[in-house]
């Protein structure tokens, strides 16, 4: 026996053996495109073995697989016929998974199966730094949104205003020189009964019950806003749409606002601030977000 290899000829490649299986299976030129999702003319090169017409001899190889595989054949049918022709002809050697003893080329992994364990590093990694994000823009967002500006007139103190009396001031002036008249003395009877009228007076205005003139009394707030500070918070006050303060309040600071209501309250430092509304401290932590709350009283 001779040494020398043989040539695998069109003969003995694939082709024949698919076109016959193929036919007797009942199908159609399509039908077998359309189970290997392939053109027709790809199913009619591999049929003829024409390798030439197609792609590339890695792009036959897949084609022949899935034939395969799409027409219950084996190995020997098909690829061990392919791998023979292709290492007769000179190009790259395979060798059949089906032979004992054989090495397959190892298969590269997906680019995506590849990375795809880091995938709960990386999610983690995400996680954290959205966390530390919302901190450092919340707290840059204190530092940098400058104060609103608050009219001079509703920081600046009042003075008392004196009411002016609504009357006019009486002006003496220097009488004309009367001439003078001599007055003849009282009787002694006279002047006892002046006196003793005068004492009925004093007793009767005396006796007579005080009423009190309510006209003038101020009306009592509906409610108390009471704010102190343990540390720097800028804080706003509105009440009923109206600003009452906007003002950067320190260590040590309280203020006081009493009205009828709604109060509209912006705490920039929830840890800084104690408030206490109609005598009754609130929890500002439950209704604050990144360390500033908005509330509404009542």
């Amino acid at each position: 026996m001779s040494d020398e290899p043989t040539l695998t000829t069109d003969a003995t490649l694939p082709g024949a053996r698919i076109a016959q299986v193929r036919e007797g299976a009942g199908l159609s030129v399509a039908d077998l495109a359309a189970a290997i999702k392939v053109t027709t003319s790809v199913v009619k090169a591999l049929e003829a073995n024409d390798y030439d017409s197609l792609p590339g001899l890695p792009f036959v190889r897949g084609y022949l697989l899935n034939t395969q595989k799409a027409l219950g054949l084996t190995d020997a049918d098909v690829m061990d016929p392919f791998n023979r022709w292709r290492v007769a002809s000179g190009n790259m050697q395979t060798v059949s998974v089906a032979e004992p003893g054989a090495m397959s080329a190892p298969l590269r992994q997906h680019p995506v199966r590849r990375y795809i364990k880091f995938a709960p590093y990386v999610i983690g990694l995400i996680v954290v730094l959205l966390i530390i994000r919302f901190d450092v823009v919340g707290t840059i967002a204190d530092w940098l949104v400058p104060p609103p500006e608050v009219s001079e007139s509703a920081t600046r103190a009042v003075p008392p205003v004196e009411a002016e009396p609504d009357f006019e001031p009486l002006i003496v002036e220097p009488s004309l020189a009367l001439p003078d008249v001599e007055v003849a003395p009282l009787p002694d009877d006279a002047i006892n009964e002046a006196s003793a009228q005068s004492v009925a007076v004093t007793a009767v205005e005396a006796s007579a019950p005080v009423v009190s003139d309510d006209t003038d009394t101020p009306a009592v707030a509906a409610h108390n806003l009471v704010m102190r500070f343990s540390d720097d918070s800028w804080i706003e006050v509105r009440e009923g749409g109206t600003l009452l303060m906007g003002a950067l309040k320190t260590k040590g600071d309280a203020v006081e606002f009493a009205g009828d209501g709604p109060f509209d309250v912006l705490v920039g430092s929830v840890k800084a601030t104690q408030l206490v509304f109609d005598g009754n401290v609130l929890d500002l932590t439950e209704r604050a977000s990144q360390n500033v709350a908005r509330i509404s009283l009542p």
